[in-house]
């Protein structure tokens, strides 16, 4: 299903904030990982986001969600863990002034490790989620009429960044996910989503070597 992306001047304002977090911690963030250049993967992390969903929920026509995701990561061994995510979304008119909305649940393995970029300490992250989808307060074509509220199978891959700032505080650089879903949609019944995103990271345990 071809996606059409609009250009909006509400694009992104809660990643916008973020960013701009992101830009007062930058003093602070060059001092702090001056000390932590063997940062290691962190025991057990929790991440908010704002994130940014491309999509054609409803009909070919593409448009932009906007929401937030709640994400818990504990690490077992060698860089390898357990990730659980809930995600909401909403768009105000995916199409002839109709609403969306969006709530995602996911989990799945994560693998994580260490690099450094220009002399910071980075965790990278690659994740296979999946879990289920579930619209509301829109409309959903199916064989006996139209729905306000469908669910489907969420299947969610992609990877991130997170650059430390304390050894208990991380920014999320950027997350980047494909979100799969299939939703009835009087079409092919399936969706290729984009989903971008930034955030803070909260860490536990995390062993930095000074």
């Amino acid at each position: 299903m071809p996606i059409r992306f609009r250009t909006r001047n509400r694009l992104f304002p809660s990643l916008a904030l973020v960013l701009a977090a992101m830009l007062c911690a930058q003093g602070s963030a060059q001092q702090a990982v001056g000390t932590t250049t063997n940062t290691t993967v962190p025991a057990f992390t929790v991440a908010i986001t704002g994130n940014a969903v491309g999509s054609s929920l409803i009909t070919t026509h593409g448009f932009w969600m906007e929401g937030g995701t709640v994400e818990i990561c504990g690490s077992l061994h060698n860089g390898l863990g357990d990730t659980a995510s809930i995600s909401g979304y909403h768009a105000g008119d995916s199409g002839h002034g109709v609403p969306v909305n969006l709530i995602v649940a996911t989990f799945g393995p994560r693998y994580s490790f260490v690099t450094h970029i220009y002399h910071h300490p980075m965790i990278l992250f690659a994740q296979a989620l999946v879990g289920e989808a579930f619209g509301f307060g829109g409309l959903y074509p199916t064989p006996s009429g139209p729905t306000p509220s469908a669910d489907s199978l969420a299947f969610q891959p992609g990877g991130g960044a997170d650059m430390p700032l304390t050894p208990h505080i991380s920014l999320r650089v950027l997350q980047v996910d494909y979100l799969y879903t299939r939703l009835p949609n009087s079409s092919l019944n399936y969706q290729n989503n984009l989903r971008v995103g930034v955030g803070i990271v909260f860490r536990k345990s995390a062993k930095v070597k000074q």
